[in-house]
């Protein structure tokens, strides 16, 4: 018979596994296009991520890792099913790390009921299953973040045993990380203030080589992040809007350390949900919890001045799993049928969460009653934005229109600027526009359509008025216009 910890995650996995399934068909939208069109790059330049990372036009500034390790599953499957089966396996995988940290940091036979509630309750929410089939990185991110985590705890627990080659692949996993998202250079400072105490300890008692190897792994990856700052590392460049480089810190700090805030209360609410204030009476000394409060902390705070924070709940997904285990030790606190209510009623709220923001018929039933949650106006995402299935299911209704137009019909696509000319081109190459149309891209500045009837649709705030001046122009839907030549 398997764990209790096993059979949680296996159920976990179930979920992901039949997101990825329900919505494998969906578009992809947003930040997904733009890894698309990066792996597409680095498949045209013989899968050498080298000169896509070199040219920003190539890369978006979006760290390459995501992609390159997409290219091959983009080859074979095409850019959506490619990515999405991408993001699928490092949704799984940030399932095995967060159970791997977990059984790391509570272990025991006798523990086995505090791990399977802690990996529910952290993992099972809209935000996590979302990963499966969102097409991001950040589901491994999540995993190569938890995996350094554990890794940092055995080492100092088990000083002896392999060191320098311990510490050697440590090194690796947080250079992974920064390669798929730059906040994942975060872990530079916060393994070593998480463990400075037992790492301390393990100095006084005379392990020398276990401090070396730390030392040796810290100044390695310190290294490359130099070379990456300069423009001098092959495979990463820390610089441009894309991986948020030169938007870290900018803006007003009371404004995006808030609105983070508020997104850490989101993210909350969607995993641990009704549980989560039970993790202040988690009793962290008699656990031997201080690392992972520690860390925790260091992550979120590492957050607070990043502008765009505040509607990326998914940035903090590492957490989760964390304040579930918080939540999970709090509630043996209470008497047992009251916390088995408050465990079967955090549980079937994210339950409901997950299915009611995972699978499109049940959103569609639910969408008039969702709030938009939009902090900086209309036009600014909500703080919902990570639960993105309503962009699917709006890309899917425009593609329909699309599709619906007659044989051999010149579309022109006004002001698809997402990332310059990220999207240009994707879902023709998915197959998801029909190529006897034909598809131009342009912009309402200087709009010089070329002889003959044509559609027109834009990206934002449709203008029929830009349209008048090339004839008589016939709304066909909400941003989609016909143009008939007088």
């Amino acid at each position: 018979m398997p764990r209790r910890d096993t059979l949680a995650a296996l159920l976990l996995a179930a979920a992901l596994v039949l997101a990825f399934a329900l919505n494998r068909d969906q578009p992809l939208v947003r930040n997904s296009l733009v890894y698309a069109r990066a792996a597409e790059n680095v498949i045209a330049r013989g899968f050498d991520p080298r000169p896509v990372v070199a040219d920003s036009r190539l890369s978006y500034d979006k760290p390459i890792a995501f992609s390159w390790l997409a290219s091959p599953f983009v080859a074979a499957l095409g850019n959506h099913h490619g990515l999405m089966a991408v993001s699928l396996l490092g949704a799984l995988a940030m399932l095995a790390a967060a159970l791997h940290l977990l059984r790391t940091a509570l272990p025991g036979p006798g523990a086995e009921r505090t791990r399977a509630l802690a990996l529910l309750l952290g993992l099972l929410s809209p935000l996590a299953v979302y990963q499966g089939w969102s097409a991001h990185p950040d589901g491994i991110e999540t995993a190569l973040v938890l995996s350094s985590f554990a890794q940092t705890w055995r080492l100092a627990a088990e000083p002896d045993r392999a060191p320098l080659r311990r510490c050697a692949l440590l090194a690796a996993t947080i250079e992974a990380g920064a390669l798929f998202k730059n906040y994942g250079l975060v872990l530079l400072p916060a393994l070593p203030l998480a463990f400075a105490p037992r790492l301390l300890a393990c100095w006084r008692a005379g392990h020398r080589r276990l401090f070396a190897g730390a030392l040796g792994a810290w100044l390695l990856v310190s290294a490359s992040t130099a070379l990456a700052l300069c423009g001098l590392h092959p495979l990463q460049r820390i610089a441009g809007e894309g991986g948020g480089a030169e938007q870290y810190g900018r803006g007003d700090l009371l404004a995006s350390a808030g609105g983070n805030l508020l997104c850490l209360l989101v993210a909350l609410l969607q995993g641990p949900g009704l549980a989560t204030p039970f993790a202040l009476a988690c009793a962290p000394r008699r656990h031997v919890l201080w690392p992972l409060l520690a860390f925790a902390a260091i992550w979120v705070l590492g957050l607070l001045p990043f502008p765009h924070g505040y509607y990326n709940p998914r940035y903090l997904l590492p957490v989760l799993p964390i304040v579930g285990l918080c939540a999970a030790l709090g509630s043996q606190r209470l008497p047992r049928a009251f916390a088995r209510a408050v465990a079967v009623s955090a549980l079937a709220g994210a339950a409901a969460l997950t299915v009611a923001f995972d699978v499109g018929a049940v959103h569609a039933r639910i969408a008039p009653f969702v709030p938009a949650l939009a902090l900086r106006g209309p036009r600014m995402p909500g703080l919902l934005d990570n639960l993105r299935l309503p962009l699917h299911e709006q890309a899917r209704a425009w593609l329909g229109e699309l599709d619906a137009l007659p044989c051999g019909a010149v579309v022109y696509l006004l002001d698809f600027a997402y990332y310059g000319d990220a999207q240009h081109g994707v879902y023709e190459r998915a197959g998801l526009i029909r190529g006897d149309l034909a598809i131009r891209y342009a912009t309402r500045r200087g709009f010089a359509p070329a002889a003959g009837d044509f559609y027109a649709c834009f990206w934002t705030a449709p203008d029929a008025q830009v349209l008048e001046p090339f004839g008589e122009v016939a709304k066909v839907h909400d941003d989609l216009f016909l143009v008939r030549r007088r």
